[in-house]
């Protein structure tokens, strides 16, 4: 514990992390693309291209041209942020939420280059966003479901936060992200369950770096059907029912994806034309409220109508218009779609069924 805290406005107490590092997730991750490519003549990394959830060992991938292959390997490793296995699997079991950021500049940043977190519920973070512009910082917070919040409330209630204790120059920027929450506050680092050879790495909360480094030494030694004393600690397989606390959450995840899988068949403005949506907006909308299918209609800032089902691909939950990024968003397990309705990443499996404005 400690009295005093690095910060330009007061607070009662800190409780200090020692030995913690802030490095560039980006150079990082280059840094290990150069070593392979330079190292590994047998590595190749593929990209623009969407892998469907593996059947076995055979996963089949789809490439940026749109044409289809299928790669076979001894050992499979999803990767992907979102479960992306399977309803049975994991996607009851990680938890989809929202969290807001700033980039600002401001006249007073913390005496220390250190990540600085309070115990609001939801809680906020500050952080250098450098370590060469120490008056540039990154603030975020304001965390909620996704899907199941006002996007535009979110991020000026962090901007209302950084205000209210800096002296800001200027709001560079803003944007939000996904992460995934679980019930024992662990990550799921092993083999799928009932997928033999099939391993995963996700449900890292909000310690994604520090999670991914344990989940790349884990995962090297399980591939290589080596023991780790990790493996039932982070083991995708492990009961969190266990606990009562992580039973009473995983019960009330799951009431609320159900709860949103039936409102969603109410949900949908209830519109006779589309020509009030404006350049740049999105909706999802239906033509009477009790009757037909909810769309995702969305303008582009041609003036360009697009329409498309609003039930997403994986589950059958009506996905929600995210202002914010100007996307698509599931409320039930984090599947997200461009404005246009293209899956972008999550566990939807395909991108939202096309329609015409004589459709809806």
């Amino acid at each position: 514990m400690v009295d005093k805290v690095p910060l330009p406005f007061k607070v009662a107490a800190g409780f200090r992390i020692r030995s913690n590092a802030r490095f560039h997730p980006l150079k990082y991750t280059r840094g290990l693309a150069a070593y392979l490519a330079h190292s590994c003549p047998n590595v190749h990394i593929i990209e623009r291209t969407r892998a469907n959830r593996p059947a076995g060992t055979t996963v089949h991938v789809k490439v940026s041209t749109g044409e289809e292959h299928a790669i076979m390997a001894r050992k499979v490793i999803i990767a992907t942020h979102s479960p992306y296995g399977g309803l049975v699997q994991l996607e009851t079991r990680a938890f989809p939420y929202n969290s807001y950021c700033a980039a600002v500049r401001v006249e007073n940043p913390p005496a220390e280059d250190a990540l600085f977190w309070d115990r609001f519920e939801p809680y906020n973070y500050t952080r250098l966003a450098s370590g060469t512009d120490k008056s540039l910082l990154i603030v975020g917070g304001a965390d909620h479901k996704s899907a199941q919040g006002d996007q535009r409330v979110s991020a000026a209630e962090v901007e209302r936060y950084v205000r209210k204790r800096y002296k800001v120059q200027k709001i560079e920027c803003q944007w939000s992200n996904m992460w995934y929450d679980t019930a024992d506050k662990l990550p799921f680092i092993g083999e799928m369950p009932g997928m033999k050879d099939v391993f995963v790495a996700t449900g890292f909360l909000g310690q994604g770096l520090i999670y991914s480094a344990v989940a790349s030494q884990l995962l090297a030694r399980l591939v290589l059907n080596q023991a780790s004393v990790y493996a039932d600690v982070f083991s995708p397989s492990r009961l969190e029912l266990k606990l009562k606390k992580s039973a009473f959450m995983l019960l009330k995840e799951n009431a609320n994806v159900a709860k949103k899988f039936v409102s969603g068949t109410l949900t949908g403005k209830k519109v006779e034309n589309l020509d009030d949506l404006k350049r740049g907006e999105g909706c999802v909308v239906r033509r009477h409220r009790l009757v037909g299918k909810p769309t995702a209609a969305y303008r582009d800032n041609d003036g360009q109508l697009h329409l498309a089902s609003a039930v997403c691909t994986h589950a059958g939950c009506v996905v929600e218009w995210n202002d914010l990024e100007k996307t698509f968003d599931c409320p039930c397990h984090g599947g997200r779609y461009t404005a246009t309705g293209e899956v972008m990443f999550g566990p939807p499996p395909r991108s939202l069924a096309k329609k015409s404005v004589e459709d809806w």
